[in-house]
Parts: structure tokens; sequence; C-alpha cells
């Protein structure tokens, strides 16, 4: 029992390391290529220079996790191949180890792998993501005056609000509101330079509205106006920012959201069921791995493990990507959309091991 306990540490620490490297490698180079994306923006408005790198730092959390899956599949071809370039795959084996006893060696370090990708896309890379957006987005576009160039539609009852943009404090800027009464015609218009929250009550500030009435229509100026709402800022920041770039529960939130204004969240659900699954496919490439490991362990270079590492991770990537759009597409339910990626891969690892010798 201590003997494999040992060598189930050995094993993880084997593959671990080599998985950190691989993980270390990949976020460099897809960071260097996203900072020679921004430096074409550099000049724009006032994007400079130590704008793109601080944009390109705070994206560096979403980059481990995109490249977890293949670093992870690298790593475990990596690790176990250097315990079979010095030959102690092969004491192991005549030690009477089987091969999925190794597995279950190589198991607990994707265990480890599960946890830290599940705490990096729940807390940091949301976290980091959206100042990353927020920097990138003040420095491109001159929202501070109120002419951004973007913004989202939100439903509030039976109202409806254009957001041009919402600061991570909630302040909300060139904010247009429609509203409408219970026959759907409408009654009133404004548009504000910003809106902030209070509890349930929205207050425009700097704001010009329109009411339209039997005898006409009237407007007026006000420096504020208050009126009650079904939004709240963790709401908008929600809608500003890319589904893949939500936690979980804000997206699980936003999902009930959307249902009870009785809307097709679908957009939403793909996207909290990716989160979820997103830390099992470090998991499942590992094992993916495993066969490939054992099977070119001790006459394929380097070179060739790289090789087939890369290329198997890049399908694994283009094959969810697939399923995911097929599943907006064909309205295959999202749980399904976002897993059989992952159990397929895994299906095949099995079969591979099973002809392991």
């Amino acid at each position: 029992m201590i003997a494999m306990r040992t060598l189930d540490r050995y094993l993880a620490s084997e593959v671990l390391k080599a998985a950190l490297l691989a993980v270390l490698a990949l976020t460099a180079l897809d960071a260097f290529f996203g900072l020679i994306i921004e430096l074409e923006d550099i000049g724009r408005h006032r994007y400079s220079l130590a704008d793109a790198f601080a944009y390109v730092g705070m994206t560096l959390p979403r980059r481990v996790m995109e490249v977890l899956p293949t670093a992870a599949l690298i790593g475990c071809l990596l690790g176990l191949g250097g315990m079979a370039a010095r030959s102690e795959l092969v004491a192991v084996r005549a030690a009477g180890v089987s091969v999925g006893r190794i597995a279950w060696g190589v198991t607990k370090a994707g265990l480890v792998l599960v946890v830290a990708a599940a705490l990096i896309g729940e807390f940091l890379a949301p976290w980091s993501e959206a100042l990353a957006t927020n920097l990138r987005t003040t420095a491109q576009r001159n929202v501070a005056t109120g002419h951004a160039d973007l913004g989202v539609w939100l439903r509030d009852g039976r109202d409806y609000v254009h957001v041009g943009y919402a600061y991570p404090d909630g302040e909300l800027v060139n904010v247009t509101l429609y509203a409408f009464d219970d026959s759907r015609r409408l009654t009133e218009s404004a548009h504000a330079r910003r809106a902030t929250f209070d509890g349930g009550r929205m207050t425009l500030h700097e704001a010009t509205r329109s009411r339209l009435t039997a005898d006409g229509v009237f407007s007026e100026q006000a420096q504020r106006i208050d009126r009650p709402t079904l939004l709240d800022p963790e709401l908008v920041q929600v809608v500003m920012l890319k589904p893949e770039n939500l936690t979980a529960s804000a997206l699980s939130r936003y999902v009930a959201y959307v249902e009870s204004l009785g809307e097709d969240p679908r957009r939403y659900r793909q996207a909290f069921w990716g989160k979820l699954a997103a830390p099992l496919q470090g998991l499942v490439m590992l094992l993916v791995g495993l066969p490939f490991a054992f099977g070119s362990a001790r006459n394929s270079p380097l070179g060739k493990r790289l090789v087939i590492g890369i290329v198997v991770g890049l399908l694994f990537l283009l094959v969810s990507r697939l399923f995911s759009q097929a599943g907006h597409a064909f309205d295959i339910q999202p749980v399904v959309a976002a897993l059989l990626p992952s159990l397929l891969f895994l299906g095949v690892a099995g079969v591979a091991l099973r002809r392991v010798r």
C-alpha cells in the first residue's frame, strides 16, 4: 500500500511538472500573439503600449484556461515519456503494476488540475477579464464623456433600456429608456448621460425626457429621473461581457432572469454548462495522452510526442467548438453539447488503453 502511494505521488509529480511547463510555454506563446494583435490598436484614442501590456497581462488567467487541456496532454506525454526514457516505466510494469493502476496515479494528477481549473475559471479569470475589458474599452473609446460606440439592449419589465457602457462600480453611461404601457404602446422615452442604481431604483442623470400623449409629444430636461427597475448592476455587467468570460453563478442568475421574462436563454445556458465542463477537460486530456505515452515511450523522440500532443489537443478544441456551435444551430441540449466531446475522447482513450500491453 505504501509503495503504491509512493508510486502515485511520483507519477503525479512527474506529470504535473511537465504540465506546468507546458502551461507556461503555451500561455506565453498565446499572450505573445495576443500582444501582436493589440499593437495594431495602439494610438486609438488614448490606448498606449503600457495599456496593451496591461490588457494582455490581465487576460492571462483566461488564456491559461484555454491552453490547459492541451498542456495537460503534453504534460502526460512528456512526464511519462521521460519516465520511459529512464526505463522507469519498464521497471514499474515489470514489478506487476498494471496499466490501469498507472492510469489511476495519473488521474490523481488530473484531479489537481480539475480543482485548479475550477478555481481559476470561477474566481480569477472572470474577474481579471472584466478588468481587462474595462481597461481596453475605456482607453479605446471616449466613454467618459458618454460617446461609446457599443452597447447592449436590456428588457426591464415592459420597458427596454439601451446601455452604452457599464463601469465595474455599476454606473451606466449613455443610457436610453423606452417605456411602454400594458397595450405595448410607447408612452415615454428618455436619454441620460449616465445612470446609477440604489436598491430597486435606477436614477437617470442629466436626462432628456419625451412624453407621448394624445395631445402630442412633450419634452423636458431633468437633472435626475428616479424610476423603479428590475435591473441591477451585476445583471448589466453580465450582459456587457461575453458569456464565456462570466462565472457559473452569474450565468445561472442571468439564465433565471431571462427565463422569468419568457425569453430563450440558450446562449447563456450553453455557456453555463461549458463553464462546468471546462475543468474536466484537463483530466480527460491526461487520460487521452496515456496510450500515446505507452505506445511511443521508447522509440519516439521528444519532438514527435510534442507534435502528437499539440495535434490531438487542437483536434479536441475543434471538436468542442464544433459541438458548441452545433448546439445553437440544431437545438442540442446544452449539457450534451458541453460534455459529449469529453466523453467521446475519454471513450477513445479507454479503448486505446485496453490495447496497451
